[in-house]
């Protein structure tokens, strides 16, 4: 088993060497899709760390151009379209780069990716490898960019709730899908690896260095479906049942008009004394720290659920709606609480609950929230999982070749 301070991952998650060095064709997710731009980041960090050669196509944004902190090579190449046109424009040019680079495999994170790589990979013989990362759409543009999602051999489902949708909605057989969870990175959100230095910054960041109230802190993209306006009107409700004696913080970035939104609703339940929203935070880790408990509200099914699970890695009890990801990413009554999507009483109900846990009860939680991200959700066994993946589609196209 690896180490939890990452030493050993770089041995772990090392692909065998077969001959050459394995190239890996990575095809990136639109910009501001944070959970699969990470796991883009992880993955091709470690892939370079184990002798492979990573080369990814991206739209020149700041966060794609972070990506070359990793040690891959970059390729301008926009891939967020639904145009056919451009589709068969964007094929060819990843079909070109695979054949320059002699990559082995290609590895589509996104719908309108997969479109482009499948024919690629259908041209150059590389393996093709997806990963599920966006909910299914069915309409007239969208279905054959969905049905590209859907042919990768396999198709990597970030949660089980992901997997069981493409069994029961895609028909894919186990052959097809490997479920690899994202992880939390145990030593990176850990309470003693945050200094008390980078928890006053990010203190005084989010405007919490002279409040003492219990924070609840609600990290996340700022976007429809993820329950941020039900979270204010449960809050308000706490309010009005116990008054201030807490403050909550939505931290993210995302849409200006669903942040419009929010705003109203806070200024509505005359609750800004005790809620704000706030931009993405720099230090997520710190941010955790400062936190009493963290909440995902999504009043849809989300696909993965990161966040729980870091979380819960820096011993933090969590709330999230009971469906998607959320239900597998955390114990319902040991590391957490799971409530019926859309109830604001009942998110209430959890909040109050956990505003009130004492110190022993805390400790319980945080040992089984730890508990869990060890057995589970490391991101060192993610890795080292995707990169096996990854070494048996290229040593399977290989071998058909």
């Amino acid at each position: 088993m690896a180490a939890e301070d990452g030493t050993a991952m770089r041995d772990a998650s090392a692909p065998e060497r077969r001959g050459k060095p394995l190239t890996v064709l990575e095809l990136a997710p639109p910009p501001g899709h944070g959970g699969s731009e990470r796991a883009l980041h992880e993955t091709a960090a470690a892939l370079v760390r184990s002798g492979a050669r990573v080369v990814i196509a991206a739209a020149e944004t700041p966060s794609a151009l972070r990506l070359r902190a990793t040690g891959a090579s970059l390729a301008a190449l926009d891939l967020d379209t639904r145009s056919p046109l451009r589709i068969r424009s964007n094929a060819r040019a990843v079909a070109a780069l695979a054949r320059a680079e002699g990559a082995d495999l290609i590895h589509a994170r996104s719908a309108a990716a997969a479109a482009a790589g499948l024919r690629a990979a259908e041209e150059t013989g590389a393996a093709f490898v997806t990963t599920w990362s966006e909910p299914d759409e069915a309409g007239m543009l969208a279905r054959p960019l969905f049905d590209a999602l859907a042919a990768g051999a396999p198709v990597i489902a970030p949660s089980d709730h992901v997997a069981a949708h493409l069994r029961e909605a895609r028909g894919l057989g186990p052959d097809r899908v490997v479920t690899i969870p994202r992880g939390a990175d145990m030593a990176g959100f850990a309470e003693e690896a945050v200094s008390p230095m980078r928890a006053l910054r990010m203190a005084e960041a989010l405007g919490l260095a002279e409040d003492a109230r219990p924070l609840i802190l609600s990290p996340g993209r700022i976007a429809p479906g993820k329950g941020r306006r039900l979270l204010v009107r449960a809050l308000a409700r706490l309010k009005a049942e116990r008054g201030a004696d807490f403050t909550a913080i939505i931290v993210g970035e995302g849409e200006g008009a669903q942040a419009r939104l929010i705003e109203a609703e806070i200024a509505a339940a005359r609750a800004g004394d005790v809620i704000r929203l706030a931009g993405p935070a720099a230090d997520m880790p710190a941010a955790l720290m400062l936190s009493a408990l963290v909440v995902a509200p999504a009043t849809e099914p989300q696909l993965s659920a990161r966040i729980l699970l870091e979380a819960q890695a820096m011993g933090r009890p969590v709330i999230a709606a009971d469906h998607g990801a959320a239900r597998e990413s955390l114990r319902h009554g040991a590391s957490g609480w799971l409530f019926p999507p859309g109830d604001e009483a009942a998110l209430a109900a959890a909040l109050s609950a956990a505003l009130d846990l004492d110190e022993s009860g805390r400790a319980h939680m945080a040992m089984a929230g730890r508990a869990l991200v060890r057995s589970r959700f490391r991101l060192e066994d993610t890795i080292a999982r995707t990169l096996e993946v990854y070494e048996a589609a290229a040593s399977g196209a290989r071998s058909a070749a």
